[in-house]
């Protein structure tokens, strides 16, 4: 398995976490080719779970890589312990939205 590092990052999104001091962090970098030449990914993290490793997701295209890392990324926050027990806060949406596709 390669190991993706993530550079060029083009977007940030920072949720508050009730009761701790230091939040959540998602990263998401630029879409890249990928070595075939043919596909492409995009890298993303999210710092301050305890779990920090680079995740990517593959797409035909760029923008097919960035519209399925957002799915990703949705899928990942919304259970995320801290969302499930309704302790994670961003400033941009109602009580339970992050922002990100649920689906």
């Amino acid at each position: 398995m390669e190991n993706i590092t993530l550079e060029n990052i083009i977007a940030t999104r920072e949720f508050q976490v009730e009761g701790r001091e230091g939040g959540i962090k998602v990263l998401l970098g630029r879409p890249q080719e990928w070595g075939n030449g043919r596909d492409y990914y995009c890298p993303y993290q999210i710092v301050g779970t305890g779990k920090e490793e680079v995740k990517k997701a593959f797409g035909v295209d760029a923008i097919q890589s960035l519209q399925l890392v957002m799915k990703m990324i949705g899928a990942e926050v919304y259970t995320l312990p801290e969302a499930k027990k309704g302790i994670l806060k961003w400033d941009g949406g109602e009580e339970g939205d992050f922002g990100f596709p649920k689906s």
